[in-house]
């Protein structure tokens, strides 16, 4: 296969892994809020909410085009492009994810404009935005350089899209929540310690990155 695909993440070989696992490792974090509103709230429309029927242009917009577009922009294309010159896979990984979080600041505008915000209050609310989607973005990172798979981040980026932020309000108001600040834990707990085994490389396609020897080109030198 050419090697432009495999920089790109578009490699065949270890797909069906990188199809399931990374987001059975990202679900993982999110297990305090699907028990919430699935078990304990009664809401499985959270699971079976997106069926054909519901399909629209801005679902395919928030659940398809947006993750895949800034996956292959900042995964695909910067994380390649700076190991590949030479840079290491740390370096590449902040810096890529940064870049991912100030391009979410024009949201500042629709603050101002849509919901009639001051530019402080804009500002503060994207700025809580560039956070948390730049941690994203290290953690995208992350699951490209461990699989060498483009799909692991972007479903992983589709799936979070769907959840949003967890409601945390639900710790502190729900009639079961010591259980579910035990499932929040229990969530915390098992995505750190599935975090390396579920991103075992070899599962992958990961000569890219970990064989610099292999016919894929990978370079593993770093600045």
């Amino acid at each position: 296969e050419p090697k432009y695909l495999v920089w790109l993440g578009l490699s065949p070989v270890g797909l069906p892994n990188a199809l399931i696992r990374p987001l059975l490792l990202t679900a993982t974090l999110f297990l305090g809020p699907l028990v919430d509103e699935v078990v304990l709230n009664g809401h499985p429309g959270m699971i079976t909410g997106l069926s054909l029927h519901h399909v629209n242009l801005k679902v395919l917009r928030n659940y398809v085009v947006a993750p895949l577009a800034e996956e292959l922009v900042f995964r695909a294309c910067i994380c390649s492009l700076l190991v590949h010159g030479g840079w290491s896979h740390s370096f590449a990984g902040i810096v890529a994810p940064l870049m991912f979080g100030f391009a979410h600041l024009h949201h500042i505008w629709e603050h101002m404009r849509h919901a009639n915000h001051g530019f402080a209050k804009a500002l503060t609310m994207a700025g809580f935005q560039m956070c948390y989607t730049t941690l994203f973005g290290i953690y995208a990172s992350f699951l490209f350089f461990r699989t060498g798979h483009l799909v692991a981040p972007f479903i992983s980026h589709a799936f979070c899209n769907y959840m949003g932020l967890p409601d945390v309000q639900s710790l502190f108001t729900s009639e079961y929540k010591n259980l579910l600040t035990m499932v929040y834990i229990a969530g915390i707990v098992g995505f750190v310690s599935l975090l390396m085994p579920l991103t075992t490389p070899e599962w992958y396609n990961p000569y890219i990155w970990y064989y610099p020897d292999s016919d894929g080109g990978g370079r593993g030198a770093g600045r």
